[in-house]
Formats: structure tokens, sequence, C-alpha cells
């Protein structure tokens, strides 16, 4: 019934069922847990380093983040997003973003009427 939607081939057809059958994907929990994987996620929540660092900093053999506090050339930046790591990776609720557009809309319509 699923290979019969558009776009879906057997092998897709194969995963969505698995996916149904099992609630999880055996090749997705595969790749998740590859060493390379899951240390270039951490890195990646790291403020101020992209792509390209998070893959250098891998290939210069550090794994954690302590390993690049107290290992690896950090710019001013980086050292702040290590600094805060914790605080900078924190989902904010939406009620609170809410509250807090809400908040910069009234400001800045103090400042500029008619600004929004």
């Amino acid at each position: 019934e699923i290979i019969e939607l558009p776009n879906i081939g057997q092998s897709l057809a194969e995963k969505i069922w698995e996916i149904i059958k099992t609630d999880s994907l055996i090749k997705l929990e595969a790749f998740q847990s590859r060493d390379d994987v899951s240390t270039l996620a951490l890195f990646s929540g790291v403020w101020g380093a992209g792509s390209e660092t998070t893959k250098q900093w891998f290939a210069q053999g550090f794994r954690t983040l302590d390993d690049l506090r107290t290992k690896a050339k950090l710019t001013r930046t980086q050292e702040i997003g290590l600094k805060y790591y914790n605080e900078f990776n924190e989902r904010i609720p939406r009620e609170e973003v809410t509250q807090i557009e809400n908040i910069i809309k009234a400001k800045a319509c103090e400042i500029q009427p008619g600004l929004i």
C-alpha cells in the first residue's frame, strides 16, 4: 500500500514500514551512534563554530567540550560559546518567546509610534 504512493520506491517503502513496525530505523540509529556524527553534533552547538571548524576539531582528535577548552585554539567568540554552551543550546518555550516579542514591540512603538 505504501509503495503505491507517488515517488515511493521499494527501498523507501521498506524503510517506512520498518519505522511503522519498530518505531525506529536501524540504519539511522547506526548513523547517529557513529563517533564522528555525535561529536560533530556536539561541536556544532558551540557558538562561533561553523561546520569546517567542527570538522577540523574532530580531525585534530578532539572529542569532548573539555578537549576544546583545554587543547584547541579558539577565537574569542568560540571561548564565549563554550563558556555559555548549555545556556545557548537551551530551548526557550514558545510562550516565553511570545512574551519577549510583545515587550520588544511595545518598546519599539514607544520609541517610534506606528513602527509596527
